[in-house]
């Protein structure tokens, strides 16, 4: 198993364990996507803040998000 996919299975455990419910359907749907930019970012070291900030819909500033 490469480190990659290591990296993922870890987190996406941690996020499981999170859940009060065996995510399902969306849910579960949306959970492997988060994983797999949270361990894009762990993997990568390094991530665009403010390219991710500006694109939140929310009403807060942006060096708030990024904060």
């Amino acid at each position: 198993m490469s480190d990659t996919h290591r990296v993922y299975i870890t987190i996406e455990k941690a996020m499981k364990q999170l859940c009060p419910i065996e995510p399902k359907g969306n849910i579960a749907r949306m959970l492997n996507t988060l994983a797999g930019m949270v361990s894009g970012i762990v993997l990568g070291k390094s991530c665009q803040l403010p390219n991710r900030a500006q694109k939140v819909p929310d009403h807060a500033k942006t060096d708030s998000r990024i904060k």
